[in-house]
């Protein structure tokens, strides 16, 4: 199973749920085995100790996307029902009809009775799933394990946890039961002229991408035709071809304390809770699910040999070797684009800021200016 983030999400196989190291009777929380180490069965991206746990999965609450993936989703969801009722699982299923249904059906849906929630698609659905568990009113979030099952087009996180989509490999551990914490971003974004407690939030447990790295992102949904891999790399090349700049001030804090201010033109920026990103690439060689920090890459260059060189090295993740590639892990950072007729590149408060999109965890659904920050353990 994957388990929440911190004030986040658990993960089974990894699977994921809020951290809560105590079983309680009395509110449908299937009861614990005794403490044993578990860190073994847990992948490299989880830092150790990992607060992993095991829990008896007796009943389930599976949502599944039916136009995920190759339209696999239902076929997947009727295979992996069958296999937990046979394993003594009561399932309870609902089909996710609209986007963000997910959410909408978590953020309120009683789940006194449930021990773990089984999202089959992809990243975009296990999204939908944990900003559905952490808007809760109550601590379900803080209670009960998510596991990922694969059937979408973009499974990243699956193949950071398990190294491969095989779904069988994901109910598997679902029913193993073991689960641990994870860190979660929040996604804040401000607007002008708008009270700060009415800002647009949502929460991020995968990646965020923006600049080149987003418009790969955009390139790759309209090359859906493709196939799952070869679209991604296609869009890659595509936009390293045709990359340009961006005027933006891109602020961080590093786990030391340190903050670091930049105004300046950016290529593109990635922030990664895993190590990967796509299918094989190494995008943030040293991160992990559960240090409370969020691995930065900025990229200033546009010129298409530095961008071929470096995605050359990016499946072995010897990109951050390069002096084109500032490398960085933190615990917030804020990105915030300007026109390109901006004038006044020293005054703080200049108004003549643009919106750039941003890709959420596979999603693009966001835009700048934005603050991702780590939620605190």
């Amino acid at each position: 199973m994957y388990a929440p983030p911190y004030n986040s999400t658990k993960v089974i196989g990894v699977e994921a749920a809020e951290h809560s190291p105590h079983d309680h009777a009395g509110h449908g929380h299937a009861p614990e085995h005794p403490e044993v180490d578990l860190d073994a069965d847990l992948p490299p991206s989880i830092g150790r100790p990992s607060d992993a746990q095991r829990a008896f999965v007796r009943r389930a609450l599976l949502l599944y996307n039916p136009e995920s993936g190759s339209h696999s989703g239902q076929s997947i969801m009727n295979e992996a029902k069958a296999i937990m009722e046979k394993a003594s699982v009561h399932v309870d299923v609902i089909a996710l009809e609209h986007k963000n249904h997910a959410e909408e059906i978590l953020s309120t849906i009683d789940l006194d009775h449930i021990h773990v929630i089984c999202a089959i698609g992809g990243d975009g659905t296990f999204h939908e799933c944990v900003n559905g568990m952490l808007r809760r009113k109550d601590d379900r979030a803080q209670k009960i394990p998510m596991a990922m099952v694969p059937g979408g087009t973009g499974n990243s996180f699956s193949l950071e946890l398990s190294g491969n989509t095989d779904f069988h490999q994901a109910i598997n551990h679902v029913l193993r039961g073991i689960h641990c914490p994870i860190d979660v971003a929040r996604m804040t974004f401000p607007k002008e002229n708008v009270p700060e407690e009415q800002w647009e939030h949502m929460y991020c447990f995968n990646s965020v991408h923006w600049g080149l790295a987003s418009k790969v992102s955009a390139k790759a949904e309209s090359l859906r035709w493709m196939g799952k891999a070869a679209r991604y790399t296609a869009a890659a090349l595509l936009e390293i071809f045709g990359g340009h700049l961006i005027e933006a001030c891109v602020e961080f804090e590093e786990a030391n304390g340190s903050v670091t201010k930049y105004r300046e033109k950016f290529c593109l920026i990635i922030a990664n809770n895993i190590i990967s990103a796509a299918k094989g690439m190494k995008m943030a060689p040293d991160a992990h699910l559960n240090d409370g920090l969020i691995d930065l890459i900025i990229i200033r260059s546009n010129k298409t040999i530095h961008l071929v060189h470096i995605f050359a090295r990016v499946y072995e993740g010897r990109h951050t070797e390069l002096e084109e590639v500032e490398y960085r892990q933190v615990k917030w950072f804020k990105v915030t684009t300007f026109r390109e007729d901006t004038k006044t590149p020293e005054k703080e408060d200049d108004p003549q800021t643009a919106e750039e999109v941003v890709d959420i965890d596979g999603e693009l659904k966001g835009s700048t200016p934005f603050e991702c920050k780590v939620v605190p353990r």
